[in-house]
């Protein structure tokens, strides 16, 4: 008896770490659109537009001020990068769409916005 439920154990174990990680990636992703939102919003409050890429936001100021945050940062938990759309505006908040594609780029309920 002890044996079989090893033997389960052992074969569950590997799926449930790989859905707890998946779910920190998932996690991480949220907070890093949040965080590239906050970065679009001061650089709109700055120049008076937003930027016209993420990559802007990862490159020293046109005025020499340092950038607005790190290059490896325009990546998501899955190695792609970020999406941003800055003509795809919220109507609520007038906000640009910022997203990851999440775990599927194929499944577009996954993406991963920070409209949400």
């Amino acid at each position: 008896m002890k044996t079989a439920l090893a033997v389960v154990t052992v074969m569950l174990l590997p799926a449930f770490v790989e859905a707890r990680a998946q779910q920190a990636r998932i996690d991480r992703a949220k907070i890093d659109v949040k965080n590239l939102e906050k970065a679009v919003l001061a650089y709109k409050i700055k120049n008076g537009e937003f930027p016209e890429s993420l990559a802007v936001l990862a490159q020293v100021q046109k005025d020499g001020s340092p950038a607005y945050l790190e290059k490896p940062l325009l990546r998501d938990p899955w190695d792609r990068p970020y999406q941003y759309e800055p003509n795809v505006v919220n109507q609520q908040t007038g906000y640009p769409l910022i997203y990851s594609q999440g775990p599927d780029p194929k499944d577009k309920k996954g993406y991963i916005r920070n409209w949400e």
